[in-house]
């Protein structure tokens, strides 16, 4: 058995990141997978995983994801991302070159989405990259069955509690949606009080004005507390998704459910490029009239064409499981090999 470190964004409750620990102790679970941490000793670290998420931010070199500690043990990066939000020639070339020192040592490099991988080659960060599917595409989704909200549709909202988030739009988008007699459910997916962008504060705030404009909205908001499998499963039960966020997206689609996405960030553009959903994708600093306006013409489509793309949801989901037992693989012999 090997003691296997991973060194990400983990522990702060963060729906995405929480789902890469838990989908690398389903793959590696015939040895000992944790996040690294301070209290954990070095030396009886075997292998090294760094990701998934975006852990490659080029503007700054970010010590958290590559500990000084485990620089000089086999590592694999695994399910990376480039942040992009900051134009190229705004990132310092200090910054990339300690990106560059740091990544070149990996034994591979598996990304998540095409543009990583360019960004990788224009700046020689490693001299063989991958590119693999989201690492989430290969977790054994749970199966909790999770009761309807009887006779109406349900829509899931899932919200990002970042400064620019629209909160007054949002709130009047989800007053025209249960005025038409659909049940909101917020669904909180950053739910642990010591993280920053928690965003249960956000969604009963959002609970809270909405019923001050409808009081006889149907809204849910589920009770403070962060499960993994309950929040995935709430996902999995909703008829509609709105998201902020990639991880609750890629949930909803991965479920033939219709999803609905205010994003800038070319993650999530990735994500429904990939199953030809780019239309269901939008700027949320659009005004708030054809913010409603592309809300309700989504609502109005026929659902097939999230039903319609089950068979290339497997071949994603088959691939993300192949390259994740690759690197098992690879992990296993590499180490083996070095120890005989």
């Amino acid at each position: 058995m090997l003691n296997i470190g991973v060194c990400g964004y983990y522990g702060m409750g963060n729906f995405g990141d929480e789902l890469f620990l838990k989908t690398f102790k389903q793959i590696f679970h015939n040895h000992n997978v944790f996040p690294w941490s301070a209290f954990v000793d070095p030396n009886k670290i075997d292998a090294v995983i760094i990701g998934g998420g975006d852990l490659i931010t080029p503007y700054y070199y970010n010590q958290y994801y590559f500990p000084p500690l485990l620089e000089n043990h086999p590592t694999w990066i695994y399910g990376v991302g480039v942040v992009d939000h900051y134009n190229e020639d705004t990132w310092p070339a200090e910054q990339i070159d300690r990106h560059r020192q740091r990544l070149s040592k990996a034994k591979k490099v598996y990304l998540r989405d095409d543009n990583s991988a360019r960004i990788f080659k224009k700046y020689n960060l490693h001299k063989e990259v991958k590119v693999a599917p989201d690492v989430v595409f290969a977790y054994e989704q749970p199966e909790y069955p999770i009761r309807k909200y009887a006779g109406v549709e349900t829509i899931g909202i899932c919200v990002s509690s970042y400064d620019d988030f629209p909160f007054q739009k949002i709130v009047n988008l989800l007053v025209k949606l249960t005025q038409k007699g659909y049940h909101v459910f917020l669904i909180p997916v950053v739910n642990q009080s010591n993280n920053k962008y928690s965003d249960y504060t956000l969604c009963k705030n959002i609970r809270n004005t909405l019923l001050e404009s409808n009081p006889k909205a149907a809204v849910t908001l589920p009770y403070n507390e962060y499960d993994l499998e309950m929040t995935y499963s709430y996902i999995q039960s909703v008829d509609y998704l709105i998201s902020f966020k990639l991880h609750p997206a890629l949930v909803a689609v991965r479920n033939g459910i219709p999803t609905f996405c205010f994003s800038k960030m070319s993650k999530v553009k990735s994500l429904l490029k990939m199953f030809q959903l780019e239309e269901f994708l939008t700027d949320f600093e659009i005004p708030e009239q054809d913010m409603i306006e592309r809300v309700f013409r989504f609502l109005s489509l026929e659902k097939d064409k999230f039903y319609n793309i089950k068979s290339q949801v497997e071949v994603v989901e088959s691939n993300s499981m192949r390259n994740l037992l690759e690197l098992k693989e690879d992990i296993e012999k590499t180490i083996k090999k070095g120890s005989s």
